[in-house]
C-alpha cells in the first residue's frame, strides 16, 4: 500500500526547494534594473560620434551577440571576449552599452527569476572574478578604463 506520509514528503520538499530558489534569485536581482536605467541616461554625453569605430547598427548586432552569449544556462565566455576585443575606445564601449540597453531574462532552471540589467550588470552577473579581471584588462589595453 501507499504510505501517505512519504508521498506528501516527496511532493512538498521539491515544491519548497523551488520556492526557496526563486526567492533567492528574485532577492539577488532586486533593484538592479533601476540603477541601470539611471546609468543609461548618461551614455549620450559620453559617446563621441566622431570616435565610433563602426556604424551604430554594428553595435546593436554586437549587443545582441553578447546577450545571446549570456542568456540561459551557461555563458559563452569566448564570444564575450571576442566581441569586447573589437572595441577600440571608450566611445565604442558606451555605444555598445547604449545599444544593449536594459535586457531581461525571466527563467532559470524552470523557475521564474527575473533578471534585468545593463551590459555592465549582465557581465558582472555572468562572469567569475578571473573573467571580470581579464575583461577589464582587455578593455584597459584599448584605453577603456571601466571595471566590470
Amino acid at each position: 500500500m501507499f504510505d501517505l506520509k512519504k508521498i506528501s514528503f516527496l511532493v512538498i520538499v521539491p515544491i519548497l526547494l523551488i520556492f526557496l530558489i526563486a526567492i533567492y534569485f528574485i532577492g539577488k536581482n532586486y533593484g538592479k534594473a533601476k540603477a541601470g536605467a539611471e546609468d543609461t541616461d548618461n551614455l549620450n554625453a559620453e559617446i563621441k560620434p566622431n570616435l565610433l569605430s563602426y556604424p551604430v547598427s554594428t553595435y546593436k548586432d554586437m549587443a545582441d551577440t553578447l546577450f545571446t552569449a549570456m542568456l540561459g544556462i551557461g555563458t559563452d565566455y569566448d564570444t564575450i571576449k571576442s566581441t569586447l576585443a573589437k572595441l577600440n575606445n571608450s566611445s565604442d564601449f558606451f555605444q555598445l552599452q547604449k545599444s544593449f540597453g536594459t535586457k531581461a531574462s525571466a527563467t532559470y532552471l524552470w523557475v521564474y527569476t527575473p533578471f534585468s540589467g545593463t551590459l555592465i550588470q549582465w557581465l558582472s552577473n555572468e562572469l567569475n572574478d578571473d573573467e571580470k579581471k581579464e575583461m577589464s584588462d582587455l578593455l584597459l589595453t584599448k584605453n577603456i578604463t571601466l571595471t566590470i
